[in-house]
């Protein structure tokens, strides 16, 4: 897959995904962003993103396909939504499901993913097939949806505000997740 130039160690696109991710919250757990700092949200998906990032590297998996899992991820919270306190059991999943799907030598399993992060066999599977269901089991992507779906989550970075100074959050990104237009483009 032609990703590689979408890697969440260069700042454009950390920076992009880092806003997506934001968006959702923003869209779903309004209140959540309402009592934490925005700061305090980046920097706890920024972690997320080490953690998951440090995943790829251990089982030696290329770490551009870590845009792949966000735009699993985004598919999923498209249709069902998100609280700030899910995000890492999803993008965990979506790892878990992009390197299974995408590289039948990567050693990854259930149970090595349930001893890692102290989860039960059982639990993972349950999160994983439950993800895999939110997805219609469509999980092919194309070089050019990935084009179009950094160039879409562009569009909300670039709407992004800087911190508003007033007690009340005012909207962080004022852009829907997804536009009609990759909507209609996505596998």
């Amino acid at each position: 897959m032609e990703a590689s130039r979408f890697t969440p160690d260069t700042p454009f696109t950390r920076k992009i995904l880092l806003h997506l991710c934001i968006s959702w919250i923003e869209d779903n757990d309004r209140e959540y962003l309402n009592t934490h700092p925005l700061s305090e949200v980046e920097d706890t998906l920024n972690q997320l993103f080490v953690i998951l990032t440090d995943l790829f590297e251990i089982y030696k998996f290329p770490r551009h396909m870590f845009v792949p899992v966000v735009m699993y991820a985004n598919r999923f919270v498209g249709k069902y939504g998100i609280k700030h306190n899910q995000l890492f059991n999803l993008l965990l999943t979506s790892s878990l499901i992009t390197m299974k799907f995408w590289d039948d030598t990567t050693p990854i399993t259930n149970a090595r993913i349930a001893e890692a992060f102290r989860y039960s066999v059982s639990e993972v599977r349950i999160m994983e097939m439950r993800f895999l269901k939110g997805l219609d089991y469509s999980l092919s992507l194309s070089s050019n949806d990935i084009k179009m779906f950094m160039f879409e989550s562009a569009k909300i970075e670039l709407k992004c505000l800087a911190p508003i100074p007033s007690a009340k959050l005012t909207p962080i990104c004022n852009a829907p997740i997804m536009t009609p237009l990759a909507l209609a483009t996505r596998v």
